[in-house]
């Protein structure tokens, strides 16, 4: 594998991109047992420097963690939707409904749509219901529906 990355370094700085070696790191994917089966094992050397191994890694905005279950990915994208539904509804009384609907669509929906083909398809039920539970808020906000009201 390290003769195989040599090879991608190199290909790389022949067309100009340069591996920052102090940002890079390394990801073992696979279940839990069998990661740390053969995280000592494992060692990822570029340009000389051995590249760590993480359980999880920031990329494009998508938080890849090692067993592909994206449950720090789904915490992030909530607390970024909560933050900007609060923002809304402090000033809720102030504007339409209609642009309460724009906002929460681009303010706070618009955290879930962004690659959802990538986490969507491995997200486990209690996931999905925390973006349900979400996307429900959203419309209790642009409808003035409170929670229990039927």
């Amino acid at each position: 594998m390290n003769s195989d990355i040599c090879r991608i370094v190199e290909t790389s700085e022949d067309h100009g991109l340069h591996i920052n070696t102090s940002k890079s790191l390394a990801m073992l994917f696979g279940k839990r047992k069998a990661r740390e089966r053969h995280k000592d094992s494992v060692r990822i050397r570029v340009k000389g420097s051995t590249l760590p191994i993480q359980d999880y890694a920031k990329n494009l905005g998508v938080v890849l963690d090692s067993d592909l279950r994206f449950k720090k990915q789904v915490s992030e994208m909530i607390k970024k939707a909560f933050l900007n539904l609060k923002l809304i509804f402090r000033n809720r009384r102030s504007i339409s409904q209609q642009i309460k609907s724009i906002l929460c669509e681009s303010l706070v929906l618009s955290q879930f749509n962004y690659c959802d083909a990538l986490y969507g398809p491995c997200l486990d039920a209690a996931d999905k219901y925390r973006i349900q539970k979400m996307q429900n808020s959203c419309l209790r906000l642009i409808y003035g529906v409170r929670k229990y009201d039927r």
